[in-house]
């Protein structure tokens, strides 16, 4: 693109559909999209973008005539500016919820892995599956782990993609255990919170069913906010996270 008025404005039009498709994409470390892909993109959201203008010329006729280029060029950078930083606080509170639930829950299953293996214990002979019992310790170790790491690196923002996934598919699992708990009523704590805090089944349900929205979010949009480390350290949040848990178990 040239120098000159004309030119700055096709560039800023074309880092805002660019923004766009960084908006719908996420962040990137690497390159991970074809040039097709991308040229596929470029095309949709320029047409919606066209489509949007023919829309605003119609509610408000042709009142941007009057507008000198600038403005234009004022507008387009603080709408995105702006679109950006209300993304990204979502990304954190999200974070933040998600985040510290789980790294409460595990944390409160750590201090106390006899009152979870007493609870897996319940479930067990709930759901008839007695045999299982002499696995209470592992299962109640495996839980509190698996909880605390995950909760631990979403709050850091590592594996940015991996995590929320990861949380997606154990709130997918969990949400209909606690859904037929809620109805079957077999025990009446599920335990989520160890003794640290008592939730009802119902309440544990619609809990499970608010952090599975707020996960999906994640999933489309955790890369809009940079991580607390580099890609080549975040594995560092992982170990210390397990020695912190074994130390005490």
């Amino acid at each position: 693109i040239d120098e000159g008025i004309r030119s700055e404005l096709i560039g800023i039009v074309n880092y805002g559909i660019i923004g766009l498709i960084q908006l719908h994409l996420g962040y990137s470390d690497s390159e991970d999209i074809t040039v097709e892909r991308a040229l596929d993109l470029y095309d949709k959201y320029m047409t919606e973008t066209k489509e949007l203008m023919y829309a605003k010329n119609h509610d408000y006729d042709e009142a941007w005539r009057s507008m000198r280029i600038s403005s234009y060029t004022d507008l387009i950078l603080t709408k995105i500016c702006r679109t950006k930083q209300m993304i990204q606080w979502l990304v954190f509170l999200s974070r933040l919820i998600v985040g510290g639930t789980f790294v409460f829950s595990g944390f409160v299953k750590v201090i106390d892995p006899y009152g979870t293996v007493y609870k897996f214990q319940d479930y067990f002979s709930a759901f008839h599956l007695d045999f299982l019992s002499s696995f209470a310790m592992l299962f109640s170790v495996a839980l509190s782990v698996i909880e605390f790491v995950l909760g631990v690196h979403l709050l850091f923002g590592s594996y940015r993609k991996s995590t929320p996934r990861l949380i997606f598919i154990f709130l997918c699992v969990m949400t209909p255990v606690t859904l037929y708990l809620a109805i079957a009523n077999p025990i009446s704590d599920c335990g989520c919170f160890g003794d640290a805090v008592h939730l009802s089944n119902w309440a544990t349900f619609f809990k499970n069913v608010l952090l599975l929205i707020i996960v999906l979010f994640l999933v489309y949009r955790n890369t809009s906010l940079r991580a607390l480390y580099n890609q080549q350290v975040q594995w560092l949040t992982g170990l210390y996270s397990l020695l912190f848990v074994f130390f005490f178990v």
